[in-house]
């Protein structure tokens, strides 16, 4: 089977501590556990620069799709994306060719 990943990186809003923003990243993992389609994911920080990445695997675009739609309805999205600085976000859709 050919997965689909999604790799997502963006920076935090310069008032919002890492501490805070912990919490939400652990929210979502937990929320994603009840996705049907969801594979893994993970979660990168470069302490340097403040850049967050993360990478999730599905078992499809098709799921990819219908799991973010879902979770973005969640509350705590909500409140994360509003830690997030928009300006920054990168998010790239990729399926597995080999």
């Amino acid at each position: 089977m050919k997965l689909c990943m999604e790799v997502v990186s963006y920076r935090l809003k310069q008032e919002v501590s890492t501490e805070t923003f912990m919490g939400h990243v652990n929210q979502l993992q937990k929320a994603l556990n009840e996705v049907t389609g969801f594979v893994k994911r993970e979660v990168f920080f470069n302490t340097e620069k403040g850049v967050w990445v993360e990478i999730v695997e599905w078992e499809s675009p098709e799921a990819a799709k219908q799991g973010e739609a879902k979770i973005m309805q969640e509350t705590f999205m909500v409140e994360a994306m509003a830690l997030i600085d928009e300006s920054t976000i990168q998010m790239h859709m990729v399926k597995q060719v080999v």
